[in-house]
Order: C-alpha cells, then structure tokens, then sequence
C-alpha cells in the first residue's frame, strides 16, 4: 500500500529527478522549489512503502479554480492505477477547499493520459490549434480539460 502526501521541501529533488526520466522540457529542482514558494502552488506526492517518490502532481490553486500543470508517475509503477488514486485524493482535497473546478491542458495525442483524464470525469473545454512543436518539425493540438468539482463524486 502506497500513501499520498502534500510534498515538503524534502521530495523537490526526487520530483525534479522523475520530471527528467519522463519528460523533454522537464522542471528542474530550482524552478520547483521556486514555484512552490508562491502562496497557492502546490505539491501532492504518492510513496511507496519504503518512502520512496513514485509518483507526483504540481497543483496551482487561485481561490475557487485550479491548474493541474504536472502529473509524473515512474515507469515501473504506471498503468497501474496510481495515477488516477493520486488525482482523486488531490480533487477530493481541492473540493474541501471550496476549489469548484480543477483545469489542465493535455497533448492531443496522448491517449492514456486522456483516457485517464476522462475516467475521472474531465471534460474538453477548449482546443489550442498547433500547441505543441514535436521533434520532427510536426504540431500538435492541446486540449484544454476542465473538472467540475461541484458535482463530481
């Protein structure tokens, strides 16, 4: 059984360390660490038994709406529902804060994520024509998701 956490200043490092194993335009530690210091931002972490950082989401909360900007699970512990555990306890936590809906943007092409996103009930809202710039000169769109907490369980 793995637990979840409002991250300290304790899993920056392995936050920044996970966000260069699964992603090109990775956080780095510094920038973390900087953006958690605004009022606001914040850091819900998922442990294994041992303690050890396995999966992470970056939060950013303005009154009644937030931003899901990062979601990053390590490679061995994906596909197996941790993802969707984490998000549930971050929306649940977001709802007792009187947060009505929780916001992210997702690459058109990827298909787990949007899956995932749509199992926990988020909704298309918008869609930013040609967002993305991938390797090979190519765009991608980015959908713009939104998850009404008022009425989601």
């Amino acid at each position: 059984m793995q637990n979840n956490r409002t991250a300290s200043a304790n899993y920056i490092h392995q936050i920044a360390h996970l966000e260069r194993v699964l992603f090109d335009d990775a956080w780095t530690a510094l920038s973390i660490g900087h953006w958690l210091s605004f009022t606001g931002h914040l850091a819900a972490v998922r442990l294994s038994l041992d303690g050890q950082l396995i999966g992470y989401a970056l939060i950013s909360q303005v009154f009644d709406s937030a931003d899901l900007l990062r979601v990053g699970i390590a490679p061995d512990y994906q596909r197996q529902g941790i993802a969707q555990q984490l998000l549930t306890t971050v929306t649940a936590q977001l709802k007792q804060q009187s947060v009505e809906r929780l916001l992210l943007e997702v690459r058109e092409d990827n298909t787990a994520a949007r899956a995932l996103y749509g199992k926990l009930g988020f909704q298309q809202i918008h869609i930013r024509k040609n967002y993305y710039k991938n390797t090979d000169g190519s765009r991608c769109d980015a959908l713009i998701l939104q998850l009404d907490l008022t009425t989601c369980r």
